[in-house]
């Protein structure tokens, strides 16, 4: 079974995310400069995944039925990891090589949260 507490590492990571969002939203400028070769609406749509899917999953320890902390974590780990896989495709695609940290980072992030929602998956449809 892989419902258990709260892990504070991705409470911690989400919120960051939420974080990061807000301020672009509200008008601070991006803070690497791997972030100012990517054109904005990417750095849009980035920024607003982020904060759809640190939201949702936020949102999930708030709720008290299982099934449902499940379905809103779900959701906010298909947010987040199309945000991350958003922001490597396009650190690769305009900053180039110069962007591989970066891009790897994001991309590993995409992979723990994909394998993520496949974890979810398991436990709201086992297999018989």
């Amino acid at each position: 079974m892989i419902i258990s507490r709260p892990r504070p590492r991705e409470i911690v990571l989400d919120a960051w995310f939420v974080i990061i969002a807000i301020a672009f939203i509200a008008g601070f400028t991006p803070p690497s400069s791997v972030e100012t070769q990517i054109p904005e609406w990417w750095r849009w749509a980035w920024y607003l995944l982020l904060l759809l899917g640190g939201g949702a999953t936020l949102a999930s320890h708030l709720r008290k039925n299982w099934n449902d902390r499940l379905v809103w974590e779900r959701h906010g780990a298909v947010a987040s990891a199309a945000g991350c896989g958003i922001f490597a495709a396009c650190a690769w695609g305009y900053a180039g090589s110069s962007a591989t940290f970066a891009a790897g980072l994001m991309t590993a992030w995409a992979l723990a949260h994909m394998w993520r929602i496949i974890q979810i998956h398991r436990e709201l449809y086992p297999r018989t």
